[in-house]
């Protein structure tokens, strides 16, 4: 039996999940999932690299979000059930998730009901953006909401719901050991990286449709294009996303997809670089977990009418608050052009 077991859909939630067992110390195991691409090929790395826990899994849980009308709860509880009986050592006392997947959920209902531990505590990790911005309601609509005991994030301060739950912040000291970096760098390949990021503009997409954001993209990367050129500008590909449709146009984009953002922020100097986004939380990661300068346009304005603003809504009243220096987020084109052309010449 082991004190925590953590199950992470994305790379992200892996380094959270890294952070927090370096934090706590004690005896864990990891399960991944096939959520993201490339996840296999992490959980090779880990279970090869890893000091932190005694066990990597990996299960493919996405088929239950994604084809979920093929799947009944029983069929997902009989495959959790399995895991357990071969693995023994995943009985434990604190479960950790990073986000509320069917699978996930299952897993709670697994461990209270069908195998009888009435008092195992789960908690929630956080997950990006979305557990900045709008969890609260996720977790409300959870049928085992009052399992989730506590929630880990990195910075409490800027979080725009009021939990009802204890909220435990995670320690971002360990981002500063050279030792830990290694790692992360191992588990996540970064020593194998093609990818050099020498470009000044680098364009970070989100896990939606790449049709979608190129349409919504095309005038944003055509108004970069005119004022740095081409051959200034990488398109960093979100790991979810495995057609390259940008490459077809002319755009550079990065060639190792699993290598998180914030792998690549962490080892990297970024101080010189601009990114630009509609609505992904990588924009201002490296600045939260880090503490490292980089500057942050989002279009989301003026590119995405359509679009959900809750990544607006949060990036404004609290992203460009609490670091105005270098967040910026342009109401029209003309205003994005103008700070493109201050980015070009180092006035920003």
């Amino acid at each position: 039996m082991i004190e925590t077991l953590f199950l992470c859909d994305t790379p992200y939630q892996i380094i959270v999940a890294c952070c927090i067992q370096k934090q706590k110390q004690e005896e864990a195991a990891i399960i991944l999932t096939d959520h993201t691409l490339n996840m296999r090929e992490i959980y090779n790395r880990m279970g090869k690299y890893t000091t932190l826990f005694q066990s990597v899994l990996f299960v493919e849980a996405k088929k239950y979000s994604m084809e979920s009308n093929k799947y009944t709860n029983q069929d997902i509880d009989c495959e959790i059930l399995n895991l357990i009986e071969t693995n023994s050592f995943m009985r434990c006392n604190h479960l950790l998730v990073g986000s509320l997947e069917p699978y996930m959920q299952r897993l709670f209902k697994v461990f209270k009901h069908d195998i009888g531990q009435k008092r195992i505590r789960g908690g929630i990790i956080e997950d990006g953006f979305s557990t900045y911005s709008y969890y609260g309601d996720v977790i409300k609509s959870y049928k085992y909401t009052n399992d989730l005991k506590e929630i880990y994030i990195f910075t409490p301060s800027i979080m725009a719901w009021e939990p009802d739950r204890p909220v435990i912040e995670i320690d971002k000291s360990c981002f500063k050991e050279d030792a830990y970096i290694e790692e992360l760098n191992n588990i996540f390949g970064f020593y194998e990286m093609e990818d050099r990021y020498k470009e000044k503009f680098i364009v970070l997409t989100s896990g939606y449709s790449e049709i979608a954001q190129l349409n919504n993209l095309h005038n944003i990367l055509n108004d970069l294009e005119e004022i740095a050129g081409k051959d200034e500008i990488l398109i960093k590909k979100h790991p979810r996303i495995a057609n390259n449709l940008y490459e077809k146009y002319g755009y550079k984009t990065n060639i190792n997809t699993a290598v998180p953002w914030e792998i690549i922020a962490l080892n990297c100097d970024l101080s010189s670089k601009v990114m630009i986004s509609s609505y992904s939380g990588a924009l201002y990661t490296p600045k939260i977990l880090f503490e490292k300068r980089t500057v942050g346009i989002t279009v989301m304005n003026f590119a995405d009418q359509d679009d959900p603003c809750m990544f607006l809504d949060f990036y404004k009243q609290y992203v460009l608050k609490q670091y105005a220096a270098d967040f910026y987020a342009p109401e029209t084109r003309n205003e994005y052009k103008k700070i493109l052309a201050k980015c070009r010449n180092n006035m920003i």
